[in-house]
């Protein structure tokens, strides 16, 4: 099957691979993002540690109130504290009407936009430690970054740089794109409908 056969199949495959530049790109600006209006840092391991500690269904499970999606905001937000709670219920009165639904969908491709190049797949043997001490073991070893570094660092920007050290390492490793190769699966799956529909039909 030749793929540009299939109709559109180029235009839309570009404009995945387009988006996902701009996605990766975006990881080194140092810029904020916004969650339905609300300025947000990028998403970093140290956010990653105080969700957990946070106990946010985020991350450990179950349906998040609207108080975790405050908190969740909050976690994220550049004026963010640990301990100052004065700060953390003022920030929160400036969340209340923020509208739930929408929050939990735009956390959520929040999340996933972080974590857009995480290597998949994963060992089968126990763990010795956390998976952040891979990860700022493999970061530091290659670019002798300090762990507060690596920590306040985007995971967006990080996964790429794992990417790099990986393909360093062995250059003919295939790495997934997420958004266009997902693309590419839909298209090729709708077109392979397409004609077994159109075989079926020649055949009566």
């Amino acid at each position: 099957m030749i793929l540009d056969q299939i109709p559109g199949f180029k235009k839309k495959v570009e404009a995945a691979r387009e988006e996902e530049s701009k996605l990766r790109d975006f990881a080194y600006t140092g810029l904020p993002e916004t969650i339905c209006g609300v300025d947000v840092k990028q998403f970093t391991p140290r956010h990653f540690l105080n969700c957990l500690l946070a106990k946010s269904p985020f991350f450990v499970g179950g349906i998040p109130s609207p108080v975790d999606v405050g908190l969740f905001l909050w976690i994220v937000s550049p004026g963010f504290k640990p301990f100052d709670l004065q700060a953390r219920n003022e920030f929160l009165e400036t969340v209340i009407e923020v509208p739930y639904a929408d929050a939990i969908a735009e956390i959520d491709a929040y999340i996933e936009r972080a974590f857009f190049d995480r290597p998949s797949g994963g060992s089968s043997r126990p763990a010795v430690a956390s998976f952040l001490a891979s990860l700022v073991h493999e970061i530091a070893s290659a670019y002798g970054w300090y762990i507060d570094q690596i920590l306040d660092a985007p995971f967006a920007l990080l996964y790429q740089q794992l990417r790099m050290i990986a393909r360093e390492e062995d250059p003919r490793r295939p790495f997934p794109n997420r958004l266009s190769d997902k693309v590419v699966r839909e298209l090729v799956l709708k077109h392979q409908k397409k004609q077994k529909r159109i075989a079926k039909e020649e055949a009566k």
